[in-house]
Parts: C-alpha cells; structure tokens; sequence
C-alpha cells in the first residue's frame, strides 16, 4: 500500500502509466509486473526462446506501428492469432489500428525490450530501407555513391582546368581566389558584427512566463545517443546520464549502436544499466552515418520530445527539466530548442581557452543575435530538443 500510495504521487506530476513509475521507482520487478498483467489477461508471459517460437502473422501493420505501441501480431501455440505485449497501457491505441480479426486476439506478455528486438529482427529490411529513405532523396547523401566514378572524373577535370589557368594566367588566377576569400570573410565578418551588436542591444535575457507552472505533469522525453567506437568513455557517458534529475518514469534514453560495432556493444553488455536506458542496434547499411542510425532509432523512441547527445557530453543535472518546461511555455509553433555547449575544461591548456571563448561568442551572442534578426539558425550536433511530431514530419 505505501508503494502504490508513492506511484500515485509521483503520477500526478508525472504523465507516465503505473507500471513504469513502479519499476523506474524500484518498487517492483518487470518479472512480477508481467506475470501481474498476465493474470489480469488471463494469459501467460513469454520468455525469449517462446517468443522465437511463435510464427509472426505476416499480414500485419507496418512495423513502426508495431514499434510504437510494442505489440507484435503472431500465431499460438493453437494456431489462433495473439498479441505479444510488452506495453498493456498501449494495447487499446494498437487495436484501434490492427486489422478487425486481431483487435479481439488474445494477449500474450513479455518484456518490451524483447518484442521490440523481435518485431525489429522480422521486418529488418523494411526497418533498414526506411532509415536510409526517411528524407527526400535530393536532401540526403544515400545516392552519393551510385556515380562515384563520374563525380571523381568531373572533379579531377575541374582541378586540372585550374591547375592549368593559374600556369598559364597565374597572377589573374591567384587574384580571383584571394579576391573571393576576402569577399567572404567580409562578408562573415560583417555578419557576426551585425548579430554581436543586435544582441548587445537586446539587453539581459528574460525568461518566458508562460501558463505551464510546476504542477502541469512533465511529458516522456526520449534522448538519442549515438555510439560508434566509444569504448573508452562508455562508462563515463553512463555515469553522467545517471545524474540527470527528470524523472526516470519519463526519461527513455536509447543508445544507438552500429551492428559492426561489436567491441562498444561488448563493453555496454557488462554495464548493468537502469531500466530507463536501453540499446538500440542499427544493421549496417549504407551510408553508415549518424544521421541513417539516429533516423533507423527514432521508430524505437517512446518520447513526445526528442533529444540528442554525444558520447562526450556532461549535461547539467536538471538540464531536461528546463527544456521540458520550456516547451510548454512557448508558442506551439517551437519546435526545437538547442542548447548553449561549453567546455568542461576550458582552463586545461591554451587551445582548450580558445574553443571555450569560440563556444561562448557563438552559442550566446551570435546566434541570440541571429535570431533576433530573423535568421535560420543552424543546428549543432547535439544537446538539441525537438518536438516529435514535428521532427517526423
């Protein structure tokens, strides 16, 4: 009773189902939860062996369907279809969805990491071509390599015609070139100027009031971390993503991890990590980029806000909580939020000094000032914060 009195508590700040409170609270195990909402179905839980075990029915949804709600469509032990669950509060929104002769289907349990895995293994090649195709073709670098012959000849053409000017006509050859690298620092001089000086003006930051207060129930943030030969810092990255303070029954921190990548998921396997952080293995395909990994990931988030970090960063404790509560108090049209880097060792040596002062002007006078004059701003490659829905579409 006092466990259940604790969840019901935390729910009323938190926008989380029971079941995760309690396991992220340590108030129970995922073993017993299971075998908890299989009495409830009247069914049973399975293991990962039963679940190999169990024909898939081919004629169902799209995979990220199953993805998003952790339902996967099979055939019993007695040939009549069932519904593997690994999330019982999403169960009504995926039968909504599912065809009608499996929206009454019988219901089977097992741990959402598992079904996950498992609908990920079945529809591997659908996965994996909807990861390389997610944007359109002619802002995506996946047909790059189709006429990699061609664009080396084009190239090579290009530097010999210039190789060939600048011998021929050399003092009109280098003219032009010093004449174009002026031009554009000018150029970019005069740009940062003009930010650097509109955010002097601005004056101090006021922070936005909003309607959201302390009580409005914080949403499911899910955070992208991708990994790629981070072996040397695993254990570090780990350490510092436990000091987070947004509530674990919200938080859902996936580690993307290349298939290849055989020695980092090696060193996470003998990490006992918490319940709110878990692997997300990308099969290899082409291009093997960051972009494709996080794109193949984002079906596997649970999260309404999307964020991102690099294995090297160290965020500040109550960094998600601010970001959240800052969605709630913008304007709906917001849809990203990208946070001000720094270096955690700007006093370590000189050049260490200089990036610091670089992240400084950059992160709080230029691009305030950008903003302020109406500017796109560009996005670094981490601690970014997107809405979901907006990020998808």
């Amino acid at each position: 009773a006092p466990d259940a009195a604790l969840a019901r508590d935390v729910r009323r700040f938190c926008d989380a189902p029971l079941d995760r409170i309690l396991i992220a609270e340590g108030l129970v195990s995922q073993g017993d939860l299971l075998a908890s909402h299989a009495r409830h179905f009247r069914s049973r839980t399975l293991g990962r062996d039963d679940l190999a075990g169990l024909a898939p029915i081919p004629t169902g949804p799209a995979p990220q369907l199953l993805l998003t709600h952790a339902v996967l469509p099979v055939e019993d032990r007695d040939g009549k279809p069932a519904l593997v669950c690994g999330n019982p509060d999403a169960l009504e929104d995926a039968r909504r969805q599912l065809p009608a002769y499996l929206r009454r289907a019988r219901v089977l349990m097992a741990p959402r990491d598992m079904v996950l895995a498992r609908i990920a293994e079945l529809h591997r090649e659908a996965l994996t071509d909807a990861a390389q195709s997610r944007v359109p073709e002619i802002e995506s670098c996946r047909s790059w390599g189709i006429a990699y012959g061609r664009r080396l000849a084009v190239v090579l053409a290009g530097l010999t015609v210039l190789g060939v000017l600048a011998f021929v006509f050399p003092v009109a050859v280098f003219g032009v070139l010093v004449g174009w690298a002026a031009l554009t620092l000018v150029v970019s001089a005069l740009f940062k100027t003009a930010a650097f000086a509109t955010r002097l003006a601005e004056g101090p930051v006021q922070p936005i009031t909003g309607a959201a207060s302390a009580k409005t129930p914080l949403p499911r943030v899910s955070i992208l971390v991708p990994l790629f030969r981070e072996t040397e810092i695993a254990h570090a990255l780990i350490a510092r993503l436990t000091q987070l303070t947004y509530p674990k029954c919200l938080l859902d921190v996936v580690l993307v991890l290349e298939e290849e990548d055989a020695l980092t998921r090696q060193t996470l396997a003998q990490i006992d990590l918490p319940p709110w952080i878990r692997a997300v293995v990308v099969p290899d395909g082409s291009p093997r980029t960051k972009p494709r990994a996080m794109n193949y990931a984002l079906d596997f988030c649970e999260g309404e806000i999307i964020g991102i970090f690099d294995a090297e960063d160290a965020p500040e404790p109550d960094q998600i909580t601010r970001v959240a509560r800052h969605f709630q108090q913008v304007p709906p049209d917001v849809v990203c939020v990208q946070g001000i880097l720094d270096y955690y060792n700007p006093r370590q040596n000189w050049l260490a000094r200089c990036f610091t002062m670089e992240y400084a002007a950059w992160f709080r006078m230029i691009l305030p000032g950008m903003a302020r004059l109406g500017f796109a701003i560009p996005l670094g490659g981490t601690t970014l914060y997107f809405k979901r829905h907006a990020l998808e579409a």
